[in-house]
Protein backbone atom coordinates (compact mmCIF):
# COMPACT_ATOMS: atom_id res chain seq x y z
CA UNK A 1 0.00 0.00 0.00
CA UNK A 2 2.88 2.26 0.60
CA UNK A 3 3.90 2.00 -2.87
CA UNK A 4 0.45 2.69 -4.44
CA UNK A 5 -0.01 5.88 -1.76
CA UNK A 6 3.72 6.97 -3.26
CA UNK A 7 1.90 6.89 -7.03
CA UNK A 8 -0.72 8.61 -5.93
CA UNK A 9 1.08 11.55 -4.34
CA UNK A 10 2.99 11.83 -7.36
CA UNK A 11 0.19 12.03 -9.70
CA UNK A 12 -1.31 14.51 -7.32
CA UNK A 13 1.88 16.03 -7.87
CA UNK A 14 1.72 16.11 -11.23
CA UNK A 15 -2.01 17.12 -11.58
CA UNK A 16 -1.13 20.03 -9.53
CA UNK A 17 1.71 21.08 -11.30
CA UNK A 18 -0.33 20.83 -14.16
CA UNK A 19 -3.11 23.35 -13.20
CA UNK A 20 -0.72 25.92 -11.90
CA UNK A 21 0.92 25.55 -15.61
CA UNK A 22 -2.22 25.98 -17.38
CA UNK A 23 -3.89 29.03 -14.66
CA UNK A 24 -0.24 30.77 -15.81
CA UNK A 25 -0.36 30.13 -19.52
CA UNK A 26 -4.39 31.71 -18.87
CA UNK A 27 -2.88 34.67 -17.20
CA UNK A 28 -0.29 35.21 -19.55
CA UNK A 29 -2.67 35.14 -22.74
CA UNK A 30 -5.50 37.05 -20.51
CA UNK A 31 -2.58 39.74 -20.29
CA UNK A 32 -1.68 39.89 -24.33
CA UNK A 33 -5.29 40.19 -25.27
CA UNK A 34 -5.74 42.62 -22.98
CA UNK A 35 -2.04 44.24 -24.59
CA UNK A 36 -4.19 43.59 -28.06
CA UNK A 37 -7.16 45.01 -26.86
CA UNK A 38 -5.37 48.34 -25.75
CA UNK A 39 -3.86 48.96 -28.96
CA UNK A 40 -6.64 48.33 -30.98
CA UNK A 41 -8.65 50.97 -29.00
CA UNK A 42 -5.97 53.47 -29.17
CA UNK A 43 -5.50 52.62 -33.15
CA UNK A 44 -9.17 53.58 -33.57
CA UNK A 45 -9.44 56.80 -31.51
CA UNK A 46 -6.30 57.66 -33.30
CA UNK A 47 -7.96 56.68 -36.73
CA UNK A 48 -11.18 58.63 -35.05
CA UNK A 49 -9.59 61.93 -34.59
CA UNK A 50 -7.70 61.89 -37.47
CA UNK A 51 -11.04 61.27 -39.87
CA UNK A 52 -12.16 64.46 -37.50
CA UNK A 53 -9.76 66.63 -38.97
CA UNK A 54 -10.01 65.52 -42.47
CA UNK A 55 -13.46 66.09 -42.50
CA UNK A 56 -12.77 69.06 -40.91
CA UNK A 57 -9.84 69.84 -43.41
CA UNK A 58 -12.21 69.17 -46.64
CA UNK A 59 -15.40 71.54 -45.16
CA UNK A 60 -12.60 74.25 -45.41
CA UNK A 61 -11.87 73.18 -48.85
CA UNK A 62 -15.67 73.30 -49.72
CA UNK A 63 -16.26 76.51 -48.02
CA UNK A 64 -13.58 78.34 -49.89
CA UNK A 65 -14.63 76.65 -53.04
CA UNK A 66 -17.99 77.79 -52.44
CA UNK A 67 -16.41 81.61 -52.03
CA UNK A 68 -14.49 81.55 -54.51
CA UNK A 69 -17.33 80.10 -57.01
CA UNK A 70 -19.82 82.65 -55.70
CA UNK A 71 -16.91 85.40 -56.79
CA UNK A 72 -16.66 84.08 -60.18
CA UNK A 73 -20.41 83.94 -60.74
CA UNK A 74 -21.19 87.50 -59.47
CA UNK A 75 -18.14 88.63 -61.84
CA UNK A 76 -19.59 87.06 -64.62
CA UNK A 77 -23.20 88.48 -63.71
CA UNK A 78 -21.69 92.16 -63.59
CA UNK A 79 -19.76 91.42 -67.13
CA UNK A 80 -22.96 90.03 -68.72
CA UNK A 81 -24.71 93.24 -67.38
CA UNK A 82 -21.77 95.52 -68.81
CA UNK A 83 -22.37 93.63 -71.89
CA UNK A 84 -25.91 93.69 -72.23
CA UNK A 85 -25.90 97.50 -70.80
CA UNK A 86 -23.40 97.83 -73.83
CA UNK A 87 -25.81 96.27 -76.82
CA UNK A 88 -29.05 98.51 -75.73
CA UNK A 89 -27.57 101.34 -75.06
CA UNK A 90 -29.22 104.02 -77.27
CA UNK A 91 -26.95 105.18 -79.83
CA UNK A 92 -25.22 108.14 -79.26
CA UNK A 93 -24.80 111.43 -82.13
CA UNK A 94 -22.42 110.05 -84.90
CA UNK A 95 -22.84 106.34 -83.41
CA UNK A 96 -23.85 103.79 -86.18
CA UNK A 97 -26.08 100.82 -85.08
CA UNK A 98 -24.14 97.31 -85.81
Amino acid sequence: MPESEHILISYATVMVMCILAIAIVFLIVGMRLSTALQAFVESQVTRSRTEEKMVSIFQEFLEEQRRTHEQIWMGIQVQADRLNRFLHRPPGPGAELP
